[in-house]
């Protein structure tokens, strides 16, 4: 077995990887993904069809506006706050594991 020149190559964790796709969508498109379509559309839904329909109430029509409107807009700020999170944990798991 040859020995490398510069030491052992060190792997990156499958969790440094799954962040890096992530980072790879861009702030853009990772806001809207994950921020306005998998946070805020079902949270709409949710607030404005479902959780009616458990509490044996009538459907309105402001609740499912509102409920279509304001959760998609805040999955937005979701989003970015989820956005600078993430920018967070990668750097923290590359500073870890550049210690070891």
């Amino acid at each position: 077995m040859l020995a490398r020149p510069f030491g052992p190559r060190r792997k990156m964790s499958p969790k440094i990887d799954r962040i890096q796709k992530m980072i790879k969508l861009g702030k853009t498109k990772y806001t809207i993904y994950y921020g306005v379509l998998l946070w805020g559309v079902p949270v709409g839904l949710m607030y404005g069809f479902i959780f009616p329909i458990i509490e044996h109430r009538n459907l309105e029509l402001l609740n499912s506006i509102i409920g279509l409107v304001l959760f998609p807009l805040l999955g937005i700020v979701f989003g970015l706050v989820s956005w600078k999170c993430l920018l967070y944990k990668i750097d923290s798991l590359k500073n870890k594991n550049n210690r070891i």
